[in-house]
């Protein structure tokens, strides 16, 4: 079995949320903060994995950097993921599901939650944007503000409002006025739908690829 590159992406992507990941859905990875529902992350994935837990996706990802990327033919047993490359080998140790503690839902329960207030567009370029100007002002919350279809971005910093902001124009429709935090923000570069639904979660949805993430809404002074 190969894994396509795409996957590989989704899994570096996942390992910034949670190190750990329980595949128990064929057809998809799953993944949300420890301990938390910070972030949700559901992509879709053509390969059609056994059910495993891995501890440490760094660990993972780390040995799979050991080889050429498109040489590399995977085996998985009950306890192994077994990684060959002509005349090298590696077997990297699955984990017990029991060791991995933060498990998520059926994927279908994310892909159908549909209690939305708000909706825009939010391309990859403006995505890049807010998250660079994030880390030159410091700021730590993303807001949406939305009335009538016009509305607006923010990044300010929470203990220091008065301080260096960040504001981007969007258009779309509903009605929000909501915040996220900006560490939460570990979505992959892509053009996104967004969909917020107030006092609850902001939901990424990416346009070009198979993946969306759930964001809980920061409660802020």
């Amino acid at each position: 079995m190969n894994l396509s590159n795409q996957t590989i992406n989704f899994l570096k992507n996942f390992a910034l949320i949670n190190n750990s990941i329980h595949i128990d859905e064929e057809g998809y990875l799953k993944t949300k903060t420890p301990n938390a529902s910070n972030i949700i992350g559901i992509a879709k994935i053509d390969e059609k994995l056994p059910t495993l837990s891995i501890y440490s996706l760094d660990e993972l990802l780390g040995s799979m950097s050991l080889f050429e990327q498109s040489n590399i033919e995977y085996t998985i047993n009950d306890d192994y993921i077994i990684m060959t490359d002509g005349k090298m080998k590696i077997n990297y140790r699955l984990s017990d599901p029991e060791h991995i503690l933060t498990k998520c839902k059926a994927a279908k329960q994310y892909e159908e939650y549909d209690d939305f207030d708000c909706s825009f567009k939010l391309t990859e370029e403006q995505l890049i944007s807010i998250q660079k100007a994030s880390r030159i002002l410091k700021a730590d919350a993303f807001c949406i503000d939305m009335k009538n279809g016009q509305g607006k971005i923010s990044l300010i910093n929470s203990e220091l409002p008065m301080t260096n902001s960040f504001e981007l124009e969007v258009k779309g429709k509903g009605e929000s006025s909501v915040k996220i935090w900006v560490d939460n923000l570990l979505i992959m570069n892509s053009d996104y739908t967004v969909n917020v639904s107030n006092n609850k979660v902001v939901k990424f949805s990416s346009d070009s690829l198979p993946v969306f993430y759930m964001l809980a809404t920061a409660i802020l002074n």
